[in-house]
């Protein structure tokens, strides 16, 4: 173990941190990826593989066979899954700080662990049940192994050398593309005496391999994650470098500084080390591998994939630093260590975040409903059935609609036929979000939501409990304007095509004429104009009425440039007729999901009669809804 008694306390103790911060005795609960890859578990090995791994994954069986086999032996509790992942992502920093000494310097070495033992890039990833803690691990192991080998020559390193290369193309294919640039680095320091064992070993560890072969071109041929994942954008590194640095200008600082130094020192230097020229190496050419894929192939490209190359990067930018005495060295560590924590635990929120499960919200709620409460839940129903099988309840004593899989239609004539004062929803981040609107129309009242980390459970009532209050109230509706025939427009925002007719009700009601007129109501504005947030929600309703319910929709588009961003539309068929005998259309748009830097975005919404029928409207309303600050609270900045 490389450094002095006072460098090796030091990397116990920020081992020690990094333990603590990855939560290994306290209750973190499972995310979507967790769950799926647990919900994939079958009887048997073979199938586990065949189905769970072949049929609906895209990673390597690795982890998947581990699990199965771990839970198996010990169960599947949180804290009991997880446990391996914690430990191995902390031993990870160990056989890291090794490296780190042979090839920069003891002060390179302990800062570089104190940023990853605190960062929230590797304490979320540490503390999830899923291939990056172990990749982290196994590429790390496998550095380790050739650095010593190259010291040593000695047989145990190259054994060593083989399992975690093999162990790594297991694990995850970013994790594979490590190993093959460590691997491919050693045959050129390798000396020429020891080639042909080198040659052997990484052989050996091809031929481990090899079983894995058929699973990874299946694998290929599906490409990419394109149904969720976009390519990388312009912004992508200086999202990533910021998300890095805790979204934090101080942290921001103190990075910029530390590789500042470093680097200028690097440029004074005449002679060039080549281990700095690998562990550059190391850490760029996964990122440029991934994003050269996901824009000319398919996206693959996220944040997770370059945990295995972010260390060696580091060590890089690092590298130039002085090596400083022990009181300045612990000075500086100190600093380094205090601020990164301050700011993972209270400009991220990192604990409060990662607390707020969805899934165990929704799954409370249909678990605890009141009597005549009405449940809707957006979430995979398996994900619903393995909480009902952990918590002890069955869907047939705690009923819930599935909007995933029921028709819009049905759910709407369910909450209008709904007798009872209640309506629970829980929604997703990828949940059509005017169901919200859906159930507000007939149940107004609410204490808003709860803002889950990628989703949101809100519970409104037709009347006032306690200190429910209408959503206008406590501020969920920022703004609204609201355009009734016979009045003028509330704005200039509306564009109303002249003369058209109406009619009048008994009860001196106005309602627009639109027989035949294929556009007439329309609301246009810049997004800048209408929101307050990045992550807030424009919604479109129209009420309309009609005896022929088809070919009519409400229309929202986003647009930049002349270039369509986003069309969305509500179309009358996929509604009920409600008690007056009215149609209540809505459309919405959750502006999270859109970039606006660098951009104007233009938000036009309007009413569509597309095929000409007998329609009336009475009334048409814009709006802005608060959104949820941490739907995507993980990996980008909260709102």
């Amino acid at each position: 173990m490389p450094g002095t008694k006072a460098e090796r306390w030091t990397l116990f103790m920020l081992l020690a941190l990094a333990l603590v911060l990855r939560q290994a005795f306290v209750h973190v609960p499972f995310m979507h990826d967790e769950i799926s890859a647990l919900i994939r578990l079958y009887p048997t090995l073979g199938e586990t593989i065949r189905t769970g791994v072949m049929a609906q994954d895209t990673h390597p069986p690795g982890v998947q066979v581990f699990e199965w086999l771990w839970t198996h032996a010990f169960g599947d509790a949180e804290w009991v899954v997880k446990l391996p992942f914690i430990l191995l992502s902390v031993a990870a920093l160990f056989l890291l700080y090794r490296v780190a000494c042979r090839w920069t310097s003891p002060t390179t070495a302990l800062v570089t662990i104190a940023l990853l033992a605190t960062l929230q890039y590797f304490v979320l990833y540490g503390q999830l049940a899923r291939p990056y803690a172990f990749g982290l691990f196994t590429t790390a192991w496998l550095a380790d192994a050739l650095t010593r080998y190259l010291d040593h020559y000695r047989k145990r390193d190259l054994i060593a050398y083989t399992l975690a290369a093999a162990l790594s193309a297991y694990v995850h294919h970013f994790a594979l593309l490590q190993a093959a640039l460590i691997a491919g680095t050693g045959l050129l320091l390798v000396k020429p005496p020891q080639r042909r064992a080198y040659l052997l070993a990484s052989l050996a560890a091809v031929v481990l391999y090899l079983p894995n072969v058929p699973i990874f071109l299946h694998q290929l041929e599906q490409g990419g994650l394109a149904e969720w994942l976009a390519p990388p954008g312009r912004f992508w590194l200086e999202d990533f470098g910021w998300w890095v640095a805790h979204c934090s200008w101080s942290m921001a600082l103190v990075l910029a500084v530390l590789v500042g130094v470093s680097c200028w020192r690097l440029l004074r230097r005449q002679a060039r080390s080549p281990h700095v020229i690998i562990l550059i190496c190391w850490g760029l050419i996964p990122l440029v591998v991934g994003a050269a894929y996901s824009i000319w192939r398919a996206p693959v490209l996220q944040y997770s994939v370059l945990i295995f190359s972010f260390p060696f990067l580091l060590m890089a930018l690092l590298s130039g630093l002085p090596q400083l005495s022990r009181s300045r060295t612990g000075a500086m560590l100190g600093g380094i260590v205090t601020l990164t924590v301050i700011t993972l635990v209270f400009n991220r929120q990192h604990y409060a975040v990662l607390g707020s499960s969805k899934y165990e919200a929704f799954a409370r709620a249909i678990r605890d409903q009141a009597p005549g409460d009405l449940v809707l839940i957006h979430a995979p129903a398996g994900i619903m059935d393995f909480y009902a099988r952990r918590w002890g309840f069955s869907r047939g004593d705690a009923a819930y609609v599935d909007l995933r899989t029921t028709p819009q239609d049905q759910v709407e004539a369910q909450v209008l036929a709904h007798t009872g004062d209640a309506v629970v929803i829980g929604l997703t981040a990828i949940a059509p979000v005017e169901w919200v609107s859906l159930v507000q129309a007939r149940f107004p009242h609410t204490e808003g939501p709860a803002h889950l980390l990628e989703g949101s459970l809100q519970r409104f009532t037709r009347t006032p409990e306690r200190t429910i209050r209408n959503d206008e109230a406590w501020g969920h509706i920022r703004w609204k304007e609201v355009y009734h025939p016979g009045e003028e427009a509330p704005s200039g925002r509306w564009n109303l095509q002249p003369g058209l007719p109406m009619s009048f009700g008994s009860t001196g009601d106005s309602t627009l004429l639109l027989d035949g007129r294929e556009f007439s109501v329309g609301v246009r504005a810049p997004v800048d104009e209408l929101i307050e947030m990045d992550n807030d929600i424009i919604e479109l309703e129209a009420i309309v009425f009609t005896p022929h319910p088809e070919d009519f929709h409400v229309v929202a588009e986003l647009t930049s440039d002349n270039t369509s961003l986003l069309y969305r539309s509500d179309r009358i068929e996929d509604h009920v007729q409600q008690a007056d005998s009215s149609f209540r259309l809505c459309v919405a748009v959750k502006m999270s999901d859109f970039d606006r830097r660098g951009r104007s975005i233009q938000f036009h919404g309007y009413l569509w009669n597309k095929g000409l029928g007998p329609v009336r409207s009475s009334r048409m309303t814009v709006r802005v809804r608060a959104g949820n600050g941490r739907i995507y609270g993980l990996l980008g900045p909260l709102k």
